[in-house]
């Protein structure tokens, strides 16, 4: 990132798999195979292989290749630490690693910190296709249109670059004269497009057709990620102020403070579908 963050008391990584008793399986694919027999795996094959033929390869150094380079378990880790920040117990910090000619931080296959596009954007397809098949049936016409799914990835896709400028900017615009704090653009983008994994969720929560289900998963998506932004923010804006010697800035604070606040309008704005 533009600023070095603290290094953290975490292992190298975080394991290859999870522990499982009674015989369970013990990845994610071994429990999707386990539940949806052969095309469990299929369907995770399958979604790998998407991602790294339509994006992966436009990324042709190494440092943007790393946002793609994950393992089933980090994708496990990773959902979970999204999906419920408040379990998360060890540090919000990256872990940094000794490179050819300096520091680097480790990729997302080695620590669950690091940022990655492999979920975002799997997460922001999902949303439009949820959001599409939702129209699909709430229409009076009951017809899929291209034109729908159009809408809904050229709308979901401003929101995401719009909010990632914001971010960067504001982030930027917390520096001193001596010192800049900022992080990759490329990083902000993949925090940022963790929204999307909640706003899948709390639209897939509409099917139940109770209305205080569907507000449960929209209050508890925005709760969440106020959570997850605000503690990926610190750790920027706090690892940069302990490496640089100067206390946190009442701007700073506010951006925390705007991002916090902006996150349950934009998961309603996410979920207005009908």
């Amino acid at each position: 990132m533009g600023g070095r963050e603290a290094s953290s008391s975490q292992g190298g990584g975080f394991g290859g798999g999870f522990g499982g008793g009674f015989g369970a399986p013990t990845s994610p694919r071994s429990l999707a195979a386990a539940g949806l027999g052969v095309y469990g795996g299929k369907f995770l094959n399958d979604g790998a292989s998407f991602v790294s033929s339509n994006y992966a390869k436009y990324f042709s150094t190494a440092s943007m290749r790393a946002y793609f380079d994950v393992t089933e378990s980090y994708v496990f880790h990773k959902m979970r630490l999204v999906l419920c920040p408040f379990l998360h117990k060890g540090s919000w910090a990256r872990l940094p690693e000794s490179v050819a000619g300096g520091t680097a931080y480790k990729p997302p296959r080695n620590d669950i910190n690091a940022p990655d596009l492999y979920i975002p954007l799997m997460a922001f397809w999902t949303y439009v296709l949820t959001a599409s098949i939702r129209e699909v049936f709430s229409s009076k016409s009951g017809s899929f249109t291209p034109e729908a799914l159009a809408t809904h990835a050229w709308w979901s896709g401003l929101l995401w670059a719009g909010e990632s400028a914001f971010i960067w900017v504001a982030l930027r615009s917390t520096s001193s004269a001596n010192h800049i704090v900022s992080a990759p653009i490329l990083d902000v983008a993949a925090y940022v497009g963790y929204t999307f994994t909640y706003g899948s969720m709390t639209l897939m929560s509409k099917m139940f057709n109770k209305t205080y289900v569907f507000w449960f998963f929209l209050i508890w998506s925005a709760l969440c990620n106020a959570v997850f932004m605000a503690k990926t923010l610190k750790r920027i804006i706090f690892s940069e102020a302990r490496h640089s010697g100067y206390s946190q800035s009442m701007s700073q604070n506010y951006v925390l403070l705007a991002v916090v606040v902006a996150q349950p309008f934009i998961h309603f704005w996410l979920c207005r579908t009908p």
